[in-house]
């Protein structure tokens, strides 16, 4: 699992803000497989939170809404054939 800071500082989300807009590429190196995406400290497993599945050996991009505790989020792959090759802000929800 990763911890990524997604408000403040250089990522243009202000501190106030209660979610954002993610774009999510993972690469799935061996076989399918997938990421989920949490608030930090957040419970990954059955949790109502996004997440975007890999197929095959193939780039995958897509894009989710994630709420975020403290200013961060969690991305958690569901194993280690998963690589998450790129994630970027495109907005943010008040």
């Amino acid at each position: 699992m990763n911890t990524y800071t997604v408000t403040g500082g250089s990522t243009g989300v202000p501190t106030g803000a209660i979610a954002v807009l993610l774009a999510i590429g993972i690469f799935a190196n061996t076989a399918n497989g997938y990421v989920t995406i949490a608030p930090h400290g957040g419970s990954l497993a059955g949790g109502p939170y996004p997440g975007l599945t890999g197929v095959g050996t193939a780039y995958t991009l897509g894009s989710c809404i994630v709420p975020h505790s403290g200013g961060q989020i969690d991305v958690k792959a569901n194993g280690s054939n998963i690589v998450l090759q790129s994630w970027n802000i495109y907005g943010y929800i008040m």
